[in-house]
C-alpha cells in the first residue's frame, strides 16, 4: 500500500482521487503482506472503494464467508506481476461499449450492460465477432 509512503491517510487518498474523477481499486486485498484485509481486517466502512483487486490464489466465494462485504463489491483480477514471464497471467474482462476510462467506470458500477465478467463465466457465445 502506498499510504504510508505517502504520509497520507487512506480516506483522504480515497477522497482525493474521487474528487478528480478517478478510480480506487485496492491492490491484493487478500495478500498476508500489505493487503487490506491484513491491515484493517475487514473492509473498511467509511470508504468507497471503485473495485476491489484479488490475488490468483484467492477463492472469491471463500473470502466473501470471511467478509461479506466484498460482496458489493466488483472484483477483478490482474497479473500484479513483478517478472516479466508473469505478465497476463490473470486479468479481467471489461464488456464496455467503447475502450475509455468512463467505459471502465461504468463497467466497475455495472451500468446499463457494462460489467466486469469472471474468467469462469466465460462461455463461447460470449464473443461477438
Amino acid at each position: 500500500m502506498l499510504i504510508v509512503p505517502l504520509k497520507v491517510s487512506l480516506t483522504a487518498l480515497c477522497n482525493w482521487v474521487h474528487s478528480h474523477n478517478g478510480i480506487i481499486i485496492p491492490a491484493h486485498i487478500d495478500r498476508p503482506v500489505n493487503g487490506l484485509l491484513m491491515h484493517y481486517g475487514k473492509i473498511p466502512d467509511n470508504l468507497n472503494f471503485d473495485a476491489l483487486e484479488l490475488s490468483p490464489y484467492t477463492q472469491a466465494d471463500i473470502l466473501i464467508k470471511e467478509e461479506p462485504r466484498i460482496s458489493e463489491y466488483t472484483l477483478i483480477r490482474s497479473s500484479d506481476s513483478h517478472v516479466i514471464n508473469t505478465i497476463g497471467n490473470n486479468s479481467s474482462i471489461f464488456s464496455m461499449k467503447e475502450l475509455s476510462f468512463s467505459e471502465i467506470k461504468m463497467a466497475l458500477q455495472k451500468e446499463g450492460e457494462r460489467k466486469v465478467i469472471e474468467k469462469s463465466d466465460i462461455h463461447a457465445s460470449t464473443f461477438k465477432i
